[in-house]
């Protein structure tokens, strides 16, 4: 039995068991139902918190689907960085789909495909090329190194910084050969940035070749590099004929025509460069 003090504590104001209750009112209780069913005691449980109702209609469609990302507006300014961002605004998905279009002979125009929707980009091309720099170096020196019969053998450096220069130098002054050319021979120039995504990816042909090319067999580096410019000129050729000759009347076709065949001429002297500097 509870003494009386302990009685007259559990009788106080604000206890809710007495000594003469029962055991079930010791009983426990879900409190979460009780959260939901009794409100809240206290100054300020008992004010009413109003709703804030959240405007996210910003975030759908009018069809009430979710909006794209808007991306920032480029800089105009060539000489920041912000300018060439835009190029660059690729990810490795769309390059593997760019990729595989440039090597398809049945697609169609690179720009006119649904997967670049005509934007060019910097960041293919340049990891091309780059590429491509590293696998003519090595495997022209594994090509000399399975083509000589000396019994010493030595790593030749100088063919990565010649590659370096060859390839990136390419990449970038012949379109700008071609867009100076335009200019004074046709009534519209080339576009510069197109024509530069166009070398770059044009450049994915010789990869293979250029691997397979350490065959030591003279008639198999020939054939492989051959091959490799065949493909790579019928991509440039099927992407820019068509801008040059639309543009061309009866005073100009041979111009434009001359533009063409100079366009194939300093791609052929590249494969040839290839085959006589780094498998010799």
């Amino acid at each position: 039995m509870p003494s009386e003090e302990q009685s007259s504590l559990l009788d106080a104001p604000g206890g809710q068991i007495s000594s003469s209750g029962s055991l079930d009112d010791l009983g426990f209780h879900d409190l979460q139902d009780d959260h939901k069913q009794q409100p809240v005691q206290g100054s300020l449980g008992q004010q009413h918190q109003p709703d804030i109702p959240i405007d996210d209609s910003f975030l759908d469609d009018d069809d009430g689907t979710s909006a794209p990302k808007t991306r920032p507006e480029p800089s105009s300014n060539p000489f920041s960085i912000g300018f060439y961002s835009r190029y660059f605004d690729v990810d490795t998905v769309d390059v593997v789909l760019r990729l595989k279009a440039t090597v398809d002979p049945r697609k169609g125009k690179f720009f006119e495909e649904e997967i670049t929707q005509g934007s060019p980009d910097y960041y293919g091309p340049f990891w091309i090329v780059t590429t491509l720099v590293f696998v003519l170096a090595a495997a022209g020196n594994l090509g000399s190194y399975l083509g000589t019969s000396d019994k010493t053998w030595t790593y030749n450096f100088t063919k990565l910084s010649v590659s370096a220069i060859i390839l990136y130098a390419y990449l970038f002054l012949v379109p700008i050969i071609l867009w100076i050319a335009s200019k004074y021979l046709l009534a519209t120039s080339l576009n510069l940035t197109r024509v530069t995504c166009l070398y770059g990816y044009s450049m994915v042909h010789f990869l293979p070749a250029a691997v397979l090319t350490v065959i030591p067999l003279v008639w198999a580096r020939w054939l492989f590099m051959a091959s490799a410019y065949a493909l790579s000129a019928r991509f440039l050729l099927k992407n820019i004929r068509d801008e040059v000759m639309e543009q061309a009347d009866s005073e100009t076709s041979k111009k434009a025509f001359g533009l063409l065949v100079a366009m194939l001429v300093m791609h052929g002297s590249l494969a040839l460069t290839f085959v006589l500097y780094f498998y010799a």
